[in-house]
């Protein structure tokens, strides 16, 4: 039996950016570095994590990740996310549920041009010989602290980061709507290691979704984020093969 999600959009469009999809420049950021760690959710609720357009995972995850830009556009700055696993079809997403940075130009180039929702934050990604580590602090209050132990090289094509399905309001046919937009970055890695994740603190008052219980993976690099055009967007309240609106290439491609 197929299942899909059973989130009600409207929660998460409160306050969501509205995405102008007339910008079609791509963004390279170089000289980046990333940190992510996943963690198994709890099965108990699971579809009510994502909208009906997609289908849960077995098991949950949570994908924690951390982007270190140097230089972009709109000045420096450290990005991180919690988002949870989700299915279109056979491809693989990951829905939000909070995101921070610590650059107020970026939270709005990044929600304008792709639909983030990020809010301000003291966020910082720390790297040592033996473990790199991000937090991300409100109010001089720690809410989530992640990171990765005993790092050991690997080739970049061994890190998968799943593509992003935000939510955000976009004009379609003269009425502005919550819809999904594709977002997320290809990396291109000049070093990448996996190592042992760790979760320090998870404030589920500050965060929201559910606790993280069960350590998955975790990597970390430096590399070259590329930020492509949105390429489609998809009525929240229906299947992404019936929903979905292609605005350039194709759902296999992406």
């Amino acid at each position: 039996m197929i299942t899909y999600g059973t989130r009600d959009v409207a929660l998460d469009a409160v306050g969501a950016p509205t995405v102008d999809l007339s910008e079609r420049e791509p963004l390279e950021l170089t000289g980046g570095e990333i940190l992510q760690t996943v963690y198994e959710l709890p099965f108990t609720g699971f579809a009510e994590r994502i909208p009906p357009a997609l289908h849960p995972t077995h098991p949950p995850l949570a994908h924690m990740f951390f982007y270190k830009v140097p230089d972009s556009p709109v000045g420096p700055f450290t990005m991180a996310q919690v988002r949870t696993s989700a299915l279109a079809g056979i491809s693989r997403w990951s829905y939000p549920i909070a995101g921070w940075v610590d650059n107020a130009d970026a939270a709005d180039y990044f929600g304008r041009r792709w639909g983030y929702a990020l809010a301000p934050a003291a966020v910082d990604l720390q790297r040592r010989h033996d473990r790199i580590w991000g937090t991300v602090a409100v109010d001089g209050r720690v809410i989530l602290e992640t990171g990765m132990f005993d790092p050991e090289p690997v080739n970049g094509t061994d890190a998968t980061h799943v593509g992003h399905l935000n939510v955000a309001h976009v004009d379609r046919d003269g009425a502005v709507q919550p819809t999904l937009v594709q977002a997320g970055p290809q990396l291109s890695f000049r070093r990448c290691d996996r190592g042992r994740p760790q979760l320090v603190t998870y404030d589920l008052g500050a965060i929201g979704g559910d606790e993280p219980y069960w350590a998955v993976s975790a990597y970390t690099g430096t590399c070259n984020f590329l930020f492509s055009p949105v390429s489609f967007i998809c009525d929240p309240n229906q299947p992404v093969m019936d929903g979905g609106l292609i605005l350039s290439g194709s759902l296999q491609a992406i």
